[in-house]
């Protein structure tokens, strides 16, 4: 018996809760007739594949790669670069069709009528990636998969029920892509990250299926690099430069296509700060890097005495991690990385009274590490902040020393270099 359980309480970054919670669960193995008749509900994989390949799901839907061979443009059938073959059929599947949110049925797909609709489901969607794949000769497989939502599929043994997305898989000069082509706007090498939640079950039907943990092929990360420089009035001058790649820059896009100019830039938005100049390359969805380049100054109330933000953009203000203790798995998705540099210019007139000190820390079972390097030199400043996470999920052992490690990123994220008039 259980007692004394500790209360559920949701944080950021978990999956279902029902994946968290201790419970003990039944499920009907067969039934057995008195006419001798008996049906099994809980099976094999090797006997799920062949139900899956059969008309009752799948079926002939995995043959249909001939009728998406003779309406795939021929600029893509020509295509030499496999891997630039690959990411065209993708993008001419994710804008030929209008997902319709009818559900993830696995057993009415009908790829041809949706094709025909540009409208479809998202198995239709994606049982059409798969066949426009095959159609150009690259290995695909579909794969079946459980949101984040919706928790994590049993792997003792097949329960189809239990998955609730269908996804492509294609290999490419060695290194794996999951595909989702019923997501606009989402980029060739990236899923949404609702699907992000562990094992995946991979349909091979002629060597048999199996588990593969889901990642990106795309690395997430984050890159600053700051130039300020105080004048002799105690304007600050700032010149910031951000290069995103993976769910950074897709995130960021997305926040720009729900906003405006002004609303994406409020952080500049203040008395005291002029955005001069703001110019953006690769907000496009396709492309590999999101550019930005923003020109600010800072006007001081007081230019005697002046504290320096360095951070002024995509910095943690909060610790998303508050419980005193934590029973479940922290799983962010997904691998990251943040680096910062900045170059600090302060004039003769004023001395440089504190500035951040460098510090270390990393996280148990290698799975992460920050460093902070700062350096003084004259009346220069040089700041260098990074931080990055091994893995994607971190146990509850780890939780407390995850908590300090964002401590010590929202300090950093909220320090500044101090300085006074001579």
């Amino acid at each position: 018996a259980m007692i004394d359980m500790p209360a559920y309480i949701e944080e950021d970054y978990t999956t279902s809760k029902e994946d968290n919670i201790s419970k003990l669960s039944f499920r009907l193995e067969t039934i057995e007739y008195s006419t001798g008749k008996k049906n099994e509900y809980n099976t094999t994989w090797k006997a799920t594949d062949r139900k899956l390949k059969s008309g009752v799901f799948f079926g002939s839907e995995l043959k249909k790669s001939s009728f998406f061979k003779k309406n795939l443009p021929e600029t893509i059938i020509n295509e030499t670069n496999q891997l630039a073959q690959a990411q065209q059929v993708f993008y001419f599947i994710q804008n030929h069709y209008t997902k319709n949110n009818k559900g993830y049925n696995f057993q009415k797909v009908n790829t041809k009528r949706a094709f025909d609709d540009k409208n479809g489901t998202i198995p239709e969607i994606n049982m059409s990636l798969f066949n426009a794949l095959k159609a150009v000769n690259i290995e695909a497989f579909p794969v079946l998969s459980s949101t984040r939502n919706n928790g994590k599929p049993t792997q003792l043994f097949p329960v189809i029920t239990e998955f609730n997305y269908l996804m492509v898989k294609t290999t490419i000069n060695g290194k794996d892509y999951f595909l989702d082509a019923s997501t606009k706007k989402i980029p060739f090498g990236i899923i949404p990250f609702y699907t992000l939640n562990g094992n995946v079950r991979v349909l091979d039907f002629k060597k048999g299926s199996y588990w593969q943990k889901v990642s990106p092929a795309i690395h997430t990360s984050t890159k600053m690099m700051m130039n300020i420089k105080v004048d002799e009035n105690g304007l600050i001058n700032n010149k910031l430069r951000v290069i995103k790649t993976g769910y950074d820059a897709y995130n960021s896009r997305t926040r720009m296509d729900n906003s405006n100019r002004d609303e994406y830039l409020k952080a500049f938005d203040q008395d005291n700060i002029t955005l001069n100049n703001y110019q953006v390359k690769g907000d496009g969805f396709k492309d590999n890097q999101l550019v930005e380049n923003y020109d600010y100054t800072i006007k001081n109330e007081s230019p005697k005495s002046i504290a320096i933000n360095l951070f002024s953009v995509d910095k943690f203000a909060n610790n998303p991690f508050k419980l005193n203790s934590r029973f479940y798995p922290v799983d962010f998705g997904h691998t990251f990385s943040y680096n910062y540099r900045a170059n600090v210019s302060i004039p003769d007139s004023y001395n440089i009274t504190s500035f951040p000190e460098s510090k270390a820390f990393s996280l148990p079972n290698n799975g992460g590490k920050l460093v902070l390097n700062s350096k003084k030199i004259g009346n220069k400043v040089m700041i260098i902040f990074q931080f990055q996470f091994n893995k994607a999920v971190f146990n509850n052992e780890e939780y407390n020393a995850l908590k300090e490690f964002f401590n010590q990123i929202v300090k950093v994220h909220a320090s500044t270099i101090n300085i006074e008039k001579k």
